[in-house]
């Protein structure tokens, strides 16, 4: 059956509006969800302040309204909106984000691998963030929950970064950098290497070699005020992948022993891909 080209025309009209409303419901259901939780947190603020003046502090009621509660199931309610909704359009990937309140987005420089993440300040000074990761497959696209859920799991890092790289053997690699925030001072970053294979995704590639095995990612911890430079209001060292992808450079940290993290310094690890692996090739300055 032929159809005219006005026709054709006003399908894909249709068929872009309602893309673009699917982005828009997203990025207003991100926002609302952070104010309702920003408000409920306020009101468990404000609760706690009341009783505390009261005589014989603390005596909190089953009547008392569990507000962090509220806090975190809409947090909760959130992640499943996006696991569940994200892959229903078709441009989730690649389509442009409004302000979206508060997440953080990072995408790979071949669009088929999205990353969200947000703070939901369930742990005050501590951030708890919530993490998922959206990537494109033969059957279209998929949302995996990278939230660690492990006991006594800090859930402080994003990421900020995702690299893609292909191997002499024509593997496509996605190098994801996480940064972590566990308070004001104790920081840290990561890089892990990612594959997608069939429908899944593949967490733990060694593609890092260093002189005694092979690693799936390296991480490290520093004391972020010994990394930031008032002048320019940014941190001077950083994990960085450069080069076109041949040269990692991971910042050396002298440990002090203290609990806010090692001394960032103005060395690095050097690591060379020789088109399979990231080859530990020794520490320059």
């Amino acid at each position: 059956m032929q159809i005219s080209i006005s026709t054709f025309l006003l399908l894909l009209s249709i068929h872009s509006m309602t893309v673009a409303q699917s982005m828009k419901n997203i990025e207003s259901r991100i926002a609302t969800t952070l104010e309702q939780s920003h408000e409920f947190l306020l009101k468990e603020s404000e609760l706690t302040n009341e009783r505390a003046s009261q005589p014989g502090w603390p005596t909190n009621t089953q009547s008392d309204p569990d507000y962090r509660d509220s806090a975190e199931q809409a947090h909760l309610r959130l992640k499943g909106y996006l696991i569940k909704t994200l892959p229903e359009i078709p441009n989730s990937l690649s389509a442009p984000i409004g302000r979206t309140g508060g997440v953080w987005v990072a995408a790979a420089p071949d669009g088929k691998m999205r990353s969200w993440a947000w703070d939901t300040d369930l742990g005050g000074t501590m951030p708890v963030i919530y993490l998922i990761l959206e990537y494109l497959t033969p059957k279209g696209i998929r949302v995996v929950d990278m939230t660690d859920t492990s006991e006594g799991a800090g859930n402080c890092g994003w990421y900020d970064t995702i690299y893609h790289i292909i191997s002499d053997s024509k593997q496509s690699f996605y190098l994801p950098r996480m940064r972590l925030k566990a308070s004001t001072c104790l920081t840290g970053a990561e890089i892990s290497a990612y594959s997608i294979e069939d429908t899944g995704l593949r967490t733990d590639v060694r593609i890092f070699k260093t002189p005694k095995k092979l690693l799936s990612s390296i991480d490290y911890e520093y004391n972020y005020f010994s990394n930031y430079d008032d002048s320019t209001g940014t941190e001077r060292h950083q994990l960085e992948l450069r080069d076109d992808g041949k040269l990692l450079t991971i910042p050396v940290v002298k440990n002090s022993g203290d609990p806010c993290g090692g001394e960032m310094t103005s060395k690095s690890l050097r690591y060379e891909f020789d088109g399979e692996h990231f080859v530990y090739k020794g520490i320059s300055k």
